[in-house]
């Protein structure tokens, strides 16, 4: 969720990165330090990537 190939999108299910199976503690801050919530669909969080040189 970094560097050139990051997505431009992350969609997740429920509140957490848990349902990934990844090691949610570091790709929740990872995911909050570059993306942006923009909108949710009943338990759906769709993110978008932050612009390069925005505050984080």
């Amino acid at each position: 969720m970094t560097g050139p190939e990051a997505p431009r999108w992350v969609v997740v299910a429920g509140h957490s990165l848990d349902s990934w199976g990844l090691d949610a503690t570091t790709a929740q801050r990872i995911l909050h330090q570059h993306y942006v919530e923009l909108v949710t669909y009943g338990d759906r969080h769709v993110w978008h990537q932050r612009a390069q040189g925005a505050d984080r």
